[in-house]
């Protein structure tokens, strides 16, 4: 078992959760486990916690037609 420590003796707050995911992920990778959050259903839409978004794209058959489809990806996932 792979010991990770906290620092401080204080109580958890929201600003460990980070942290918290981090340890319970290495927990997980040490047991022979996937980490939560490293799987997730085609076609759902993945939960950053943050202001960024994530999607599945297949890239376009040129380079030109690639940035052109990100480009509008990207619009559309701005204006909704």
């Amino acid at each position: 078992m792979i010991s990770v420590g906290i620092i401080g003796f204080g109580r958890i707050g929201a600003e460990h959760a980070g942290w918290l995911a981090v340890a319970d992920g290495i927990r997980a990778v040490a047991a022979g486990q996937d980490p939560w959050g490293t799987h997730w259903p085609d076609g759902k839409v993945i939960p950053t916690h943050t202001q960024d978004l994530v999607l599945r794209i297949p890239p376009a058959p040129t380079p030109e037609a690639d940035r052109r489809l990100v480009r509008e990806t990207g619009r559309r996932a701005v204006t909704g």
